[in-house]
């Protein structure tokens, strides 16, 4: 999606948005997730410690930022920062308040996918409205027993979120870049876990394949351009008789390969979707050139 006419002041320089890239994915629940709300007004016989839940209707949903914050947080620990903003690579995309740098990530809060939703709704084993409640103590270490009982209210094992990322390209920027610090965090995130009590086994997540809107204007142009260089090829076979020099066809097949795998990673076009595409519209040029009568 273009954006124009939009611009900051950065560094006293002038920059500008160029591209907002929205990020579409689902987030799984393997193990029992707990992200805490307030428990001051918990009733008597009521749960320890809550889930956070939407007032409007009562369903359990993870905020944004404790996904923001810990992507981030794993992040500055693999980049060996001792503390918040002591990567400048991170800062740039999750922002830096200290040093006036706004935040290019925008997280949303994730909610239930309505199937999940729905069987949570309806399952018989929940113990409250869409959640479990898992029963903890801790161990008198010299007698053995049991201490100190307490409730805690999680989301079960395979529920499903949607998750949303909206990231902000300024011209200053490296798009790619961008993505693959955010894919390194997600990778890092199902390697840890997210909420609380995550040494217990609380809070692995799994995302699904990383979805972008598909660049329309991007693969058409790509795609043509893919075409451009197969006629130039015919042509040069023609033309010059080159069709029974191996070497030629090899160098061409290359080429080909090449410019393929260019267009499939490094402009981050789905390869699959990609050849369909380019079948696709090759097959309608091809008809188009070849005069057939439709």
């Amino acid at each position: 999606m273009e954006v124009n006419n939009i611009e900051i002041f950065k560094n006293n320089k002038m920059s500008k948005l160029i591209k907002k890239i929205k990020i579409s994915l689902g987030l799984e629940v393997i193990t029992g997730l707990h992200i805490g709300d307030s428990s001051d007004n918990v009733e008597i016989g009521g749960v320890d410690n809550p889930v956070v839940r939407r007032t409007i209707d009562n369903i359990p949903y993870i905020p944004g930022s404790s996904i923001k914050g810990k992507i981030r947080s794993l992040l500055e620990q693999i980049a060996g920062s001792a503390e918040v903003g002591g990567n400048t690579e991170i800062n740039n995309l999750f922002g830096y308040a200290k040093e006036n740098m706004p935040s290019k990530i925008i997280v949303r809060d994730a909610y239930l996918q309505e199937e999940s939703a729905k069987n949570l709704s309806d399952s018989e084993f929940t113990d409250l409205p869409y959640t479990e409640v898992k029963f903890e103590n801790t161990i008198q270490r010299i007698t053995g027993k049991a201490e100190n009982p307490r409730q805690t209210e999680r989301i079960p094992a395979g529920a499903k979120f949607d998750v949303n990322f909206v990231i902000n390209v300024w011209d200053t920027d490296n798009k790619n870049d961008l993505l693959d610090l955010l894919q390194k965090g997600m990778k890092a995130l199902e390697n840890d876990y997210l909420g609380g009590s995550g040494s217990r086994g609380y809070g692995q997540v799994k995302f699904e394949e990383l979805k972008q809107e598909v660049p329309w204007k991007k693969l058409l142009a790509t795609i043509l351009f893919f075409d451009a260089i197969v006629v130039l090829f015919a042509f040069l076979n023609i033309y010059y008789e080159i069709e029974n020099n191996l070497v030629a066809q090899i160098i061409m097949v290359i080429i080909l390969i090449g410019f393929y795998i260019y267009a499939s990673v490094k402009q981050r076009i789905n390869p699959i979707f990609f050849l369909i595409s380019l079948c696709a519209v090759s097959s309608v040029l091809l008809f188009i050139f070849l005069g057939v009568d439709w």
